[in-house]
């Protein structure tokens, strides 16, 4: 889902039970794929109070927002840039994928609003009994548009080659060319949320935050 300072979008997605298993990728043995196509079920708009529903029965949900503060676990560490010694393991830059904009602070009084947001829902959903993963859609269009920037997710180009790019795995409801770009990211979040997998970072000490991603 993607998380705003005071609404939240999310979309949900099963196996599509009409696919063709012929024209289905096949599966990677080493991240355990799976190769099923995806069918949008529900598109959310509301508040945290609604997502417990709203996801029920879904086996992992992906969240585009941190889960906590961040608690330094970097701070000394030589080796990472500068803007992001402050922040989680999760926001470490990884060689081959975009760096997210955002740094996590270690003080509550730093949080913006769409981190406290952010934080409302993952203690929502796990205190719900749900497998929460963080997600970044921005990461998934990039690598499923051939590690290549789409236009800019708020122009009618941007959405619609995001759009494009989801319809390669997602059977899209009617309407959708009518979603926002919150929309959009939101069905990112849930294809890496069923599809793909952590991305490999190494910490000595790491603080259990990690980013999912679209292999």
């Amino acid at each position: 889902m993607d998380v705003g300072a005071d609404r939240l979008n999310a979309v949900l997605i099963s196996p599509a039970p009409t696919a063709d298993p012929a024209s289905l990728p096949a599966a990677d043995p080493a991240h355990g794929a799976d190769p099923a196509r995806w069918a949008v079920t529900g598109v959310f708009t509301g508040g945290p109070e609604g997502l417990v529903s709203f996801c029920s029965g879904a086996p992992r949900v992906g969240v585009d927002a941190p889960g906590g503060l961040s608690c330094g676990a970097h701070l000394g560490d030589a080796s990472v840039a500068p803007k992001f010694r402050t922040g989680r393991c999760s926001e470490v830059p990884v060689a081959g994928w975009p760096a997210v904009s955002w740094v996590t602070p270690q003080d509550e009084a730093s949080v913006p609003g769409w981190m406290r947001t952010g934080f409302a829902v993952w203690r929502t959903l796990l205190a719900g009994g749900f497998a929460v993963v963080e997600t970044f859609p921005a990461a998934a269009f990039h690598r499923l548009n051939g590690r290549r920037w789409p236009p800019r997710k708020s122009t009618p180009e941007g959405r619609a080659a995001r759009l494009s790019l989801l319809s390669e795995l997602v059977d899209l409801p009617v309407g959708a060319d009518r979603w926002t770009h919150d929309d959009i990211d939101a069905a990112a979040c849930a294809l890496v949320a069923a599809a793909g997998q952590p991305l490999t970072h190494c910490c000595p000490e790491p603080d259990g935050s990690v980013m999912w991603v679209i292999g």
